[in-house]
């Protein structure tokens, strides 16, 4: 399975698909490929450009990939999972017990947006999903795409992935009172270590090196979002993880992603998934 930009290959997965498509336009790529029972397969994945990736069926009874940075991944991979690689950042994969349908979108650096540079873990995410799983019936149809609906959803795309990152890194100079690019990471490497605790405005303020209010709209200005609401995206997404890939119940994953209670997990949950936490683990 291989998938070319400017004629070089980034994905060297063994044994490769039985099938393999691919259209591009000049703002990217989408591929979709299948690939019949396989007991295992293995390679790497490196590449200049980012790449959104979802299974849209069948899936692997596991998944493990490692990148070059020490980001780690084991679990089964499903209908609907997705996952994003970003541009120079490599990834070696084992699939074990395989057979599939997935497909994929490339994103040339640039674009007017510069998207995160850390990748997310196998998981669901129902837009990312509708939109890969669109590009493919479209492709199934028409065996082509259209270029001008390629470009406006691969820009609708890039404003998804940066939300969802968190981080709304514009291409453009920072705008006087936002945060700089060592706050940001210091800011948001902190709300990933204290997930599962509560979590201080006064302590991320600190950790910027800025008063509590100056903070607050820095942030805000620099993310898109409050702090409360990154914070709450992040737990969020830990407990997708959680729900998919354990049987703890709903009450003790509440506790583990650092939310109040049952009650103030489902909504915050809801609010940004559109589901209750116990809705979302049955339509797995």
């Amino acid at each position: 399975m291989l998938l070319k930009t400017r004629d070089e290959h980034i994905w060297r997965v063994r044994p490769e698909a039985d099938q393999r498509r691919r259209f591009t336009w000049q703002g990217g790529a989408f591929e979709i490929g299948r690939r019949g029972h396989a007991d295992c397969v293995e390679g790497d994945i490196s590449s200049d450009v980012h790449l959104v990736m979802a299974t849209l069926k069948g899936g692997a009874q596991l998944h493990e990939y490692v990148t070059d940075e020490g980001f780690r991944f084991s679990g089964s991979d499903r209908p609907g999972y997705v996952s994003y690689l970003p541009a120079n950042c490599a990834r070696k994969l084992r699939l074990k017990n395989v057979c599939w349908e997935w497909a994929a979108i490339a994103l040339p650096v640039g674009g007017g947006l510069r998207l995160s540079e850390k990748p997310f873990t196998t998981s669901r995410d129902d837009f990312l999903f509708g939109m890969l799983s669109q590009f493919q019936a479209l492709y199934d149809n028409d065996s082509a795409l259209d270029v001008t609906y390629c470009d406006t959803m691969t820009l609708a795309l890039r404003t998804y992935l940066v939300h969802r990152s968190g981080v709304a890194a514009r291409t453009a100079p920072r705008g006087k009172g936002g945060l700089t690019p060592r706050q940001v990471r210091d800011v948001t490497a902190y709300i990933e270590c204290r997930l599962t605790g509560h979590i201080r405005i006064t302590e991320l303020a600190a950790t910027a090196g800025l008063s509590e209010g100056y903070f607050h709209r820095a942030f805000r200005q620099t993310t898109g979002q409050s702090p409360l609401e990154y914070v709450n995206r992040k737990r969020v997404e830990k407990a997708v993880a959680l729900l998919t890939q354990t049987d703890k119940t709903v009450i003790d994953i509440a506790l583990d992603t650092g939310f109040a209670g049952p009650s103030h997990f489902a909504r915050t949950f809801r609010s940004i998934m559109g589901v209750a936490p116990q809705q979302y683990r049955r339509s797995l």
